[in-house]
């Protein structure tokens, strides 16, 4: 087994909504393990386990599975995901701790590019955590921090993208926790995000159409990145909401950190 060098070690969670279960068990497992890293980059689903402390995630399975937060009875209305909720009912609530280096990904509106949050950039964490959490249909279209819009970085920014910023800050080596789903969007998910998306701004249907059409590859191992992927998790997809398929798939990251060798 490869070791890993945690010298000057970073961490990419690239976030898949509720997939990103995964991501929290296996940022518990590090942090059982004392695993120190240099810095990380996170998005969307990633980001809240990148900046908050371990004792902050042990109930997230449990208070994630609130129809506050994600409902399918808003299904017409909208919007499924209530990012509002999950920030201000839950995140707000949570221990506060003093994170390590991190960029947060975020894509800028209407420009559609991509902006990195960071402890120094100034913005409030919760602010930063509702700009990469805010997906275009599924939650709200946009959000409102600091006198600019944003969405979810997923619109300009893939894995390789995170990756290729942790080694622009300085990694030597980059761990890369991988609960991603590849290739385009299905036909039935287009099709629910134009219903949801028929009022926003044409900018923004753009960008959620490019992103829908993007087919992406998962990320190969190197000598430099290593990556801890999660092959089938028991949350299906972004918007599952179940207590016991988070736990599961929480314990499914804790376990697989076991399977990784550092030095």
């Amino acid at each position: 087994m490869q070791s890993i060098d945690t010298s000057a070690l970073w961490l990419v969670l690239p976030g898949a909504g509720m997939r990103s279960a995964y991501q929290t068990g296996a940022c518990l497992a590090l942090a059982e393990r004392g695993i120190k890293f240099a810095g990380v980059v996170a998005n969307s689903g990633g980001a809240a386990p990148a900046v908050m402390p371990p004792e902050a995630m042990r109930e997230w399975a449990s208070r994630f599975d609130d129809p506050r937060f994600i409902s399918w009875k808003r299904i017409v209305s909208g919007p499924v995901m209530d990012i509002d909720f999950l920030v201000d009912g839950i995140f707000a609530t949570q221990p506060k701790g003093d994170p390590q280096p991190y960029f947060i990904a975020a894509t800028r509106l209407p420009e559609g590019t991509l902006h990195w949050f960071s402890r120094e950039s100034g913005e409030p964490l919760l602010d930063q955590l509702r700009a990469t959490k805010t997906m275009p249909g599924i939650s709200r279209h946009m959000v409102k921090v600091g006198g600019a819009y944003y969405a979810d970085g997923c619109l300009t920014a893939t894995t390789e993208t995170f990756i290729a910023k942790a080694f622009a800050e300085g990694a030597k080596e980059v761990l890369v926790i991988d609960c991603s789903v590849y290739g385009g969007v299905s036909l039935s998910g287009r099709m629910l995000l134009r219903w949801w998306l028929r009022k926003a701004p044409a900018h923004v249907k753009t960008l959620v159409r490019h992103y829908c059409l993007r087919q992406t590859l998962p990320v190969q191992p190197k000598p430099n990145v290593h990556v801890c992927r999660a092959e089938s998790l028991p949350t299906a997809h972004a918007l599952m909401r179940s207590h016991s398929t988070s736990a599961l798939s929480v314990s499914q990251g804790y376990n697989d950190i076991a399977k990784l060798n550092f030095t």
